[in-house]
């Protein structure tokens, strides 16, 4: 059972490492756009 829940954590910790990369990364272009 302890074994299940850590491996959840880690995929919802993986995911929203995930998320917040997108998130940055598309922020970081449309400043990018707004600058060219």
């Amino acid at each position: 059972m302890a074994k299940i829940c850590l491996m959840v954590g880690k995929v919802m910790t993986a995911y929203l490492v995930l998320e917040a990369t997108t998130s940055f990364m598309v922020r970081l272009e449309t400043i990018s756009y707004q600058v060219i």
